[in-house]
């Protein structure tokens, strides 16, 4: 009776272990990519539900976005079948991931696909957080860029394996929450994507999202300003060199303001290691008032030599002169 036990537990374990070798090769083929001539052609569609913010510093975005692909494998068709679920990692899949680095980011979806009666596949995955993006800042703050949402297959080579097809489904939400951005057009693109890490192209897709940035907060609040300041160093022209006091006091402050508001702007503007459109601006305009205080110091020490023709003639062409120059610098710096 004891050997006869033993023998039913030995053929036990082993009908199991045929069983789990019989459904893990049955996993294994479904593992593999659908069979059939060329490429597995994938239908992909992407939503934007929402952009929160564009950091300037960081080279981020953080964003809410919505993906869904489409396939078929006829290894899964079930005749009859209303459609079941599958878990995503069960069956072949591209493996699709994320091509922008990613500083911080959370799939919100479960990884389940759904399989009609035919053998279509559809997954669809939501992602929320900071997509890394690359912008040039050099137009600041009259720039515009291109979002990049970028999903890519790193298990697969080129588009001999895979094909993306653009989907139904693209576009973004009306009204993103975005400040300061206005959006603009969009377009969607699927082709292969070359990695530079890997030094290789994958199958993937893109979209590819336009977006301007708010000026009048700008022009309002940081050009204007430091216009009027600008403008009130030229004042010192208008008073005689015999009043030293007053013409150097006003050059001085006009001197200390601009300095001063550079200093309160740093908060609010990037700090790049290049040139803006803002910094062109913002360094002539310090370069001008400073011209303004030497003119003003240089016509004093005129009169004071007793060369008051002179020293008055100073004044008048600067009256002149300093607005041509700083009508250049607003040019060099917002318009070529």
């Amino acid at each position: 009776m004891a050997r006869l036990s033993t023998q039913v537990i030995i053929y036990s374990a082993f009908g199991l272990l045929t069983l789990g070798r019989i459904a893990l090769a049955a996993d294994t083929s479904n593992l593999e990519r659908p069979p059939g001539e060329g490429p597995t052609r994938i239908s992909a569609s992407i939503f934007v539900v929402d952009i929160f913010e564009i950091n300037d510093v960081t080279q981020s975005m953080r964003a809410d976005v919505v993906y869904q692909i489409i396939w078929k494998d006829e290894r899964l068709a079930r005749e009859g079948s209303k459609g079941r679920r599958m878990l995503l990692d069960e069956i072949w899949n591209p493996g699709l991931t994320i091509g922008n680095p990613q500083q911080f980011m959370t799939g919100l979806y479960p990884r389940i696909v759904y399989v009609k009666a035919d053998g279509s596949v559809k997954y669809t995955q939501r992602y929320v957080g900071a997509f890394s993006i690359t912008l040039d800042l050099s137009d600041f703050p009259f720039d515009s860029h291109e979002l990049l949402f970028r999903f890519m297959c790193n298990n697969h080579m080129g588009d001999k394996e895979i094909t993306f097809l653009k989907g139904p489904i693209i576009g973004r939400a009306k009204d993103l929450s975005i400040p300061n951005w206005h959006t603009d057009s969009a377009r969607f693109s699927a082709n292969s994507l070359h990695i530079s890490s890997v030094i290789r192209d994958v199958p993937g897709f893109e979209y590819h999202l336009s977006v301007s940035r708010f000026r009048s907060f700008y022009i309002w609040q940081v050009i204007i300003p430091l216009v009027v300041i600008v403008m009130m160093s030229w004042a010192s022209f208008w008073i005689h060199p015999s009043e030293i006091g007053s013409q150097i006091g006003l050059s001085a402050t006009s001197m200390l303001t601009v300095i001063a508001y550079r200093f309160a702007l740093s908060g609010s503007i990037p700090k790049l290691s290049y040139t803006t459109r803002l910094d062109w601006f913002l360094t002539g305009s310090l370069i001008l008032v400073f011209m303004a205080l030497v003119e003003v110091v240089y016509s004093s020490h005129l009169y004071k030599q007793g060369n008051v023709k002179e020293g008055l003639r100073v004044d008048k062409i600067s009256r002149f002169m300093f607005p041509i120059a700083f009508v250049a610098i607003l040019t060099i710096a917002f318009i070529f």
